[in-house]
């Protein structure tokens, strides 16, 4: 019954080229390529990619996670960042022995209203799913933004620096006071927006802070 009402909508509400495609990659429990680089961005911090934006497969994942809030996409992507984290969370050297707290860049109340959701806090959701361990981890109370800001994508490079200055909150310091702060974005390109929720965190007491990015362009 319920496939045959999935078959009516998809006549009534037919699905685009992209959506088929990432379902597919969903069905068939693609496996990105995992490929960990850590480089300095042009606002001075270390990010840590995952995989290469230059991958077809991944853009279209991340733009249907985005854009169409497309859940096999964030299960995709979540599978990729669940590979990475298991690995560094299981050696020491890399992640201390303070405790760990997963947080989502967060998004304006105003780009809420207007997208309907977080796509990382999405991708996050499905980590939990494949694994229940990081369920304690995953905190979408910590990181709030503050104010709306002009997107970053319009914007010159000195400008994305000021754009975001004071965007970032921590709601109580307890929080990530002494605590290993992992942050989590889809795409990473100057870096500014991490830049300044690291200076946000750090601010607030935490005592590291890592920058993850499933991608640069």
């Amino acid at each position: 019954m319920l496939t045959m009402l999935m078959q009516i909508l998809d006549l009534i509400f037919p699905k685009t080229k992209r959506e088929r495609t990432v379902e597919r990659l969903a069905r068939n429990k693609l496996t990105l390529r995992l490929i960990p680089s850590q480089r300095s961005t042009t606002a001075g911090i270390k990010v840590t990619t995952l995989t290469e934006y230059d991958s077809p497969r991944v853009r279209e994942l991340v733009h249907s996670l985005k854009f169409h809030n497309s859940r096999a996409a964030a299960h995709v992507l979540a599978r990729v960042l669940h590979d990475y984290l298991a690995e560094s969370m299981a050696n020491e050297s890399t992640f201390g022995e303070c405790r760990t707290l997963i947080l989502p860049v967060p998004i304006s109340r105003a780009r809420r209203r207007e997208r309907g959701f977080n796509q990382i806090e999405r991708m996050l959701t499905q980590l939990v799913k494949i694994d229940k361990s990081f369920k304690n981890l995953v905190r979408t109370d910590v990181l709030m933004r503050t104010r709306h800001t002009t997107p970053q994508t319009k914007l010159g490079k000195a400008q994305r620096l000021n754009n975001l200055r004071g965007a970032f909150s921590v709601a109580g310091a307890s929080e990530v006071r002494v605590a290993h702060a992992v942050v989590v974005d889809d795409i990473v390109t100057t870096g500014a927006t991490l830049a300044e929720i690291k200076t946000t965190l750090e601010a607030s007491g935490c005592k590291q802070v890592t920058l993850l990015a499933i991608a640069r362009a």
